[in-house]
C-alpha cells in the first residue's frame, strides 16, 4: 500500500480533489484520515490517505498531481519505510 500525506488550510476542498484524483487514476482507497493540525500558524488540517495502484496511473504521478494543487503543503508519500533493522516486529 502506498500513502500520501499533506497539510491544507482548505481541507474539504483538497479532500474532494484527492478523492477525485484517486478515482480518475484507478486507485483503490485503503485508508483515509483528516485531523486538525495544531502546529500550523493558520487553521489547517493534516490529510493522510493509503491507496493501492489498480489502474493506469503510476503512484508517483498521483503525488505529482497533488503537489501541483494550490495550498497543499508538506506533501510526503510513496511506500511506507521499513524499520532500519530490516526486520518485522
Amino acid at each position: 500500500m502506498h500513502y500520501a500525506s499533506f497539510t491544507s488550510e482548505t481541507p474539504l476542498d483538497h479532500l474532494q480533489r484527492l478523492l477525485d484524483e484517486l478515482r480518475r487514476g484507478g486507485f483503490e482507497l485503503c485508508s483515509l484520515s483528516l485531523a486538525p493540525d495544531g502546529g500550523a500558524a493558520a487553521p489547517a488540517a493534516a490529510i493522510r490517505v493509503g491507496f493501492a495502484p489498480a489502474g493506469p496511473v503510476a503512484c508517483h504521478t498521483l503525488l505529482e498531481r497533488l503537489a501541483r494543487l494550490p495550498g497543499v503543503r508538506e506533501l510526503d508519500g510513496g511506500l511506507p519505510r521499513l524499520p532500519e533493522s530490516g526486520g518485522f516486529a
